[in-house]
C-alpha cells in the first residue's frame, strides 16, 4: 500500500517552505516513504535542512546531497533528474503540506499494521501458548502501531518494568542532577536547573533579572553548552555591550561611549577632565584590548534572538528548530544538554485578549502549560524571567500571572534589590533572592539569599542566607491579651 504521488507532493511542500519539515521530522523516517524516488529525496531533504540548515532547496543541492549519503543511484532512480524537475516545479501551500503529511504517515501505519497482521496470523497457526499469554501478544503487536505518531510518549507503560536498572544508574553516573551556573545555594533551594524543567526568576524593572540571566547564559556557554537567548527588550548590540562588560568586568558605560580605546590626551579633548576617571577608562580599555576578550567570545556557543511582540505560541517553533539543528537533544539523559534562557515571558497578548474567547488568565494558564510540556518533551531546561505585579511586593501574587505560573513551573524565585529598610535590618549584600515555590529542591522557607550585585557589568556574588526578622510584639499588647 502507498500513495507515492501523496509522498511527492509533500516533499514538494518542503522544498517550498523548508521550514515546516521541524514539525514533521521527528514522526517521520526513510521507512515512511515507499518510492525509491522519494525516499532518498526525504534523505536529502532532512540533512539539508536540520544538519546544513539550508534556507532555499535547488536541484543541484539534493544530487549533491543524496550522492553524499552514498546514493549513487539517485539520478537514475529520478529519471535522469526530470523527476526532481517536477516536484520542484509543484506548487504547494502551507495547508497542502500538513494534509499530505497525514496522508503519507496514513499510507505508512497501514502497511505495518498488515505487516503485524501476517506476523500474528504465522504466529496462532503455529503457537501452542496458553490463551492469557496468546492474547496478550497479539494485542501488544497490534495496539503497539496506535503510538508511531506520538513516539509512544502518552502509552500506557508498566511502571515495574526497568525501575532497579533506572535506580542504578543513577549511582553509576553521580552528580549530574542539572546545571551548575555558580549559585550554589539558589540552586539548592531550587533542586536544580535540571532537563525538562522550567526554572522562573521574577523581579521587578531595575532589579537586575536580565543580566542575571546574560551572566547565567556565558556561565553555561563557557562549558560549552549550547544556549538560546529569547530576548524581548534589548538588541543584539545591546547584549554584545553586556557580554563584554561581564567578561572583562568593566562598567558598560565606558564600552558603549567607545573611550575605552582613547588615550589620556583624547579623553581630556572629549571633556572627561576627571583624572581618576581617565585612569580608570584606560586601565579597562587594557582588559578590553586583551586578545583572551575576544577568544574567550568565539569560544561561547550562545544564540540570540529578538522575540520582541511575540507570544509563547509564537516563540515555540523557534525553539524547536534551534533545538533540532543545534543539540539535537537526548530525551533520556541527565546531564544538561543546553540551555534556553527565556528574557522575558510576555503572557497574553492584548490582541489575543481582545478576541474575547479567553479571558487573560486563562490565556496565561495556557501559554505557560504549552512551554512547560515543550521543555518536557525534549527534556531541556528552562531559566525564564517574568515581571512583578506593581501593587503587591510580596509571596506569590507578587509575579505576574503568579497563579498560573506557578501550577506549571518547578521554581519561582524573586529577584530584588534591598531596600534602605532591608539593608538596615541585613547589611550584608545589595540584592536578596526569595523563593515562592520548589517542586524539587528545599526553598527557602522564612529565609533569602544574600547577592553582591554590580550591575554596572552585570555580576553577581552569592553570600549566605538570611533570615526574616519576625515582627515584635508590643508589651502593651501582650498585657491587654492576658
Amino acid at each position: 500500500m502507498s500513495n507515492v504521488a501523496a509522498e511527492k507532493i509533500f516533499l514538494a511542500g518542503i522544498v517550498r517552505h523548508p521550514d515546516k519539515l521541524f514539525e514533521f521530522v521527528e514522526y517521520l523516517g526513510e521507512e515512511d516513504f515507499q518510492h525509491s524516488a522519494t525516499r532518498m529525496t526525504f534523505e536529502a531533504l532532512r540533512s539539508l535542512i536540520i544538519d546544513k540548515e539550508a534556507q532555499k532547496i535547488t536541484k543541484a543541492k539534493l544530487v549533491a546531497e543524496a550522492k553524499a549519503l552514498g546514493h549513487h543511484n539517485y539520478l537514475s532512480a529520478t529519471r535522469n533528474g526530470e523527476w526532481i524537475d517536477e516536484l520542484i516545479a509543484e506548487e504547494v501551500n502551507v495547508g497542502e503540506v500538513d494534509n499530505h503529511f497525514l496522508e503519507v504517515k496514513r499510507q505508512s501505519l497501514k502497511d505495518q499494521y498488515v505487516q503485524a497482521f501476517l506476523e500474528q496470523r504465522d504466529y496462532l497457526s503455529t503457537t501452542s501458548d496458553p490463551l492469557s499469554v496468546m492474547i496478550g501478544k497479539v494485542e501488544n503487536a497490534i495496539i503497539s502501531k496506535v503510538n508511531i505518531i506520538d513516539k509512544g510518549e502518552h502509552a500506557i507503560e508498566d511502571i515495574r518494568e526497568g525501575f532497579e536498572e533506572f535506580i542504578n544508574t543513577l549511582a553509576d553516573d553521580p552528580g549530574h542532577m542539572g546545571l551548575d551556573l555558580g549559585y550554589p545555594l539558589w540552586q539548592e533551594c531550587i533542586g536544580q536547573l535540571r532537563n525538562g524543567s522550567m526554572t522562573f526568576l521574577v523581579g521587578t524593572t531595575g532589579s537586575g533579572k536580565s543580566q542575571f540571566g546574560m551572566r547565567s547564559a556565558i556561565t553555561a556557554a563557557r562549558k560549552g553548552l549550547p544556549v538560546l537567548y529569547l530576548d524581548s527588550e534589548l538588541s543584539k548590540q545591546d547584549q554584545w555591550v553586556r557580554i563584554a562588560a561581564m567578561i572583562a568586568r568593566i562598567p558598560s558605560q565606558y564600552i558603549e561611549t567607545g573611550f575605552w580605546r582613547m588615550s589620556d590626551k583624547e579623553l581630556i579633548e572629549n571633556n572627561v577632565t576627571d583624572p581618576k576617571i581617565r585612569e580608570e577608562i584606560i586601565a579597562h580599555g587594557r582588559k578590553l584590548k586583551e586578545p583572551r576578550l575576544w577568544e574567550a567570545v568565539q569560544k561561547m556557543p550562545i544564540f540570540y534572538q529578538s522575540i520582541s511582540g511575540l507570544s509563547v505560541p509564537d516563540v515555540l517553533p523557534h525553539i524547536r528548530r534551534w533545538l533540532l539543528t543545534h543539540v539535537k537533544p537526548d530525551r533520556e539523559t541527565r546531564v544538561p544538554q543546553c540551555l534556553i534562557v527565556y528574557d522575558y515571558i510576555k503572557l497574553a497578548m492584548t490582541n489575543e485578549i481582545s478576541r474575547g474567547i479567553l479571558q487573560e488568565w486563562q490565556q496565561n494558564g495556557l501559554h505557560i502549560a504549552a512551554l512547560h510540556d515543550f521543555i518536557n518533551k525534549y527534556n531541556v531546561p528552562l531559566l525564564g524571567f517574568c515581571q512583578t505585579n506593581n501593587e503587591l511586593t510580596s509571596g506569590i501574587k507578587a509575579v505576574a500571572g503568579g497563579k498560573r505560573i506557578s501550577e506549571n513551573v518547578d521554581s519561582v524565585s524573586y529577584l530584588k534589590r534591598k531596600t534602605d529598610a532591608e539593608r538596615a535590618d541585613d547589611g550584608n549584600g545589595t540584592h536578596k533572592m526569595e523563593n515562592f515555590k520548589s517542586r524539587f529542591g528545599k526553598g527557602l522557607w522564612g529565609s533569602y539569599i544574600n547577592y553582591n550585585a554590580d550591575l554596572s557589568c552585570g555580576f553577581f556574588e552569592e553570600l549566605e542566607i538570611g533570615h526574616v526578622t519576625p515582627p515584635q510584639q508590643d508589651s502593651n499588647d501582650d498585657d491587654d491579651d492576658e
